[in-house]
Order: C-alpha cells, then structure tokens, then sequence
C-alpha cells in the first residue's frame, strides 16, 4: 500500500552518469542530511550526503519547501548521487518527499553578504565544525549589520545587551580558533539577559561558558551548566562532551516514545464562530489504529518564525496524508495572537477533519532555572507518544511532522 502511495506520487526517474558538481553548482545545492526509507527520496535512489541541485530548473537553495502543496502540479528535481555516480531527474507532485536538507557550507558562505541572508543558517556550520567558513560568514553579518554597533557595545559593556545569533556564533568560531578572551564576553552576555531569541542558541552559550569553568578548574559547575545546555539544544556535540567528561551519555527526549500520553484535556477553542470544546479522549476514541494525533502546546506565543513554518508543514502533509493525519491541537496559555501570525491556523483547503483546533488550557507553571522553557514535541497515535522531543531550531524539511510543544505540565508528568 505505501510502495502504490509513493509510486503515485513520483510520475517519472531519469538517470545518467556524470561527474561531481564543481563547486560554483554545489553554492547553489542543498545537501541532503537525512532520508527516510520507504519515502519517495529513498525510492528514487537519495541517500544522506547528495545534493539536491534544483528544482524546476531553479536553484534549490531558493526553493521554499513548505509551500510545494499542489496534488495536481508536477515537480522536477535534480539530484547528484555521489555513490551512484549519477544526476537523476524525478518529476514528483508536491508531496514531501522525506529527506532533510541543508545549505552546502560553500553556500552559506557564499550567501553571508547578502541582506536577507538568514542568520540561523549559521548553526549548520557551527554543527560541521567548519571554524574557518563560520567566523567569515557569521563577521560578513555582523558587519553589514554595524549600523549602531557603537551602541551595541556601550549597552554591551553595561550588561545590558544581548548579542544576536551571529554574534554569538562568530564567538563560539573565536573560541575554537583559539581567541577565548575574545569570545567569553559575548557567551556571558548572551546567557545573562531573558530569552530573546530561541534555546539551541542559549544552549550554546552555556556550553562554552561550561568548557571555560571547567578549563578554570570548576568542574561539577561545569558539567551542571554543560547538562543545561543539552536541556536547551540536545545535540550531539554537547552529548559527546557530557559523556567524556561523566561516562554517561545523556538522553534525549524523544526516547519517550511508546509512553502513554500523560495528560488528558477538554478545552473551548478559540477563534471560531461556533465554540466547541477540544476533548483529547473523545478526539483518540474517533481515531483509527492508523492514524496520528498532532498535540502542539504552546507556553506564551503563537507568533514566532519556527510556529508558522510548522504550521504550512502541517498543511501540506495533511494535504497529502490525510488518511493518516487525524488532526491538530493547538494548546495555548496565552490565547492572544500577533496579527502577523495568522498565516494558516484555519488550514486553507485541508478536510474538515484536520483542520487545527486551537484551544486555551495547560496553565503555566512558574519557569524553573533549569527548564526555563520547557519546549517539547507530540505526536499520539491511539494515545502513545510516537514522538517527543525538542522544538524546532531552525527551518528545516523535515522527514517527520515535529510540532512544536512548549509546556511545563505534559514535560514534567513524562519525567516523574
């Protein structure tokens, strides 16, 4: 049945030995770092590591995945199969095809100079390790945006500024090149203030104020401040260096799967002209076995760049999923909405059935020190988690439907 779905879904596949790309294509590609089995990538012959070269004879890398929503257009991908030795063509619909992708770091380098370059593709070249190509883009954008810098200093040097992600991350290039003294500051500042931008970046402010205390002989400050860190941004670079330094490698959140959901809720939904209650039991009694629940809880906005991109992913999968996408709901504790923000909560074109229902409920509990967002992810299918993790950060396309699920209460019941 899956094999018939994908099948229906990928019209053609061309193949034809080539050469690798030279690298003024590859600034251009998006190189592929996941891929699902039994999805229309694995069946065309994608593995991690190719490159997606364009889209509709565009560049991929100016292709934004989330809006390909169309069952009846076609779609030609061009793609470099590095252990194949081949470019393949495959015309496909505007499913998601179920492989993650990100910028070549030739590309983001190559793009740093640009005014509308996004600073959060940054992190993939701080994940690479590449010191080198970070510290020359992540300073291509501080610079272009030094109007003001002289301000930003003084606020700066009174504690009183936070540094944006691309400060931060020119920091942590500095530090690893060797320029500690340089780089301290920035991390000390970027931790002090309340959150302006998202955890990972916090995350990796404290990991490399924990390498320094630890390096200055405090230890167990250290490693508790390196254990924070991983709370915020559960990558492997911070797991690989709290098991070295504890022989205990630390868990991610995701391995909850197969727990039961540990909350029940029935909530009045908002923004709607006839007010129903939302109603978990009633919603998992309607359900077939096949079928999955996406829970999004949201602590205290529903306004922010990483929600509404979830948002239009929702919609195109739901679009083409249907039959396995019971529906959406939307938690909130704050049910005030940015106007910016109301890009598709009421699902353009989707079934009934999946459109989102967004409901207030999930009071928040005080913020701890150590949680202080307390951002989670669920899917339910027949009430079990088969997914539970940390929140999106940054636009990827993902494989998987991750939902964004800040909350306090869900996280701390999975945990007692």
């Amino acid at each position: 049945m899956l094999k018939d779905f994908i099948r229906s879904h990928v019209s053609s596949i061309s193949r034809k030995p080539a050469s690798p790309p030279p690298p003024r294509i590859a600034t251009l590609a998006l190189t592929i770092e996941d891929v699902a089995r039994n999805s229309p990538a694995w069946a065309i012959g994608v593995r991690v590591g190719d490159l997606l070269l364009d889209v509709n004879n565009g560049p991929a890398t100016r292709l934004d995945f989330d809006r390909l929503a169309s069952v009846e257009e076609d779609y030609e991908y061009r793609f470099y199969l590095f252990e194949r030795g081949e470019l393949v063509r495959a015309t496909c619909t505007g499913i998601p095809l179920g492989a993650e992708y990100r910028k070549t770091d030739e590309a983001i380098i190559d793009s740093a100079d640009n005014p509308n370059f996004d600073q959060t593709e940054l992190v993939s070249l701080w994940e690479s390790q590449n010191w080198d190509g970070l510290l020359k883009a992540a300073t291509t954008v501080v610079e272009r945006a030094g109007k003001g810098l002289t301000s930003k200093l003084a606020k700066l040097a009174r504690g009183k500024y936070q540094p944006t992600p691309a400060e931060l991350l020119r920091a942590a290039a500095q530090f690893e090149l060797g320029r500690a003294n340089k780089a301290m500051p920035v991390f000390e500042a970027f931790i002090a203030e309340e959150y302006k931008w998202t955890l990972d970046y916090r995350g990796i402010g404290e990991f490399y104020r924990a390498k320094d205390l630890i390096f200055d002989g405090y230890e167990d400050e250290g490693i508790e401040l390196m254990e924070q860190a991983f709370g915020h941004f559960d990558c492997d670079r911070f797991a690989d260096e709290l098991e070295k330094l504890t022989g205990d490698r630390p868990r991610k959140e995701d391995e909850w799967a197969g727990a039961e959901f540990p909350v029940s809720y029935v909530y009045p939904e908002l923004e709607v002209r006839r007010r129903r209650d939302v109603d978990l039991e009633k919603t998992l009694e309607r359900m077939e076995p096949h079928q999955l629940l996406i829970i999004c809880n949201l602590a205290t906005y529903r306004g922010n760049g990483p929600y509404n991109e979830f948002m239009y992913r929702y919609w195109r999968i739901a679009k083409f999923m249907r039959h396995a996408i019971y529906g959406l709901h939307v938690l909130t504790a704050v049910p005030e909405r940015p106007t910016e923000s109301r890009i598709l909560l009421h699902g353009r074109g989707l079934p009934e059935r999946t459109v989102p229902a967004v409901s207030r409920g999930l009071r928040r509990r005080r913020r701890s020190h150590r949680d202080p967002g307390s951002e989670s992810r669920a899917i339910l299918s027949a009430g079990k988690l088969v997914r539970y993790d940390r929140p999106i950060r940054r636009l990827v396309r993902s494989r998987t439907l991750d939902v964004d699920c800040p909350t306090d209460e869900i996280r701390g019941r999975l945990i007692e």
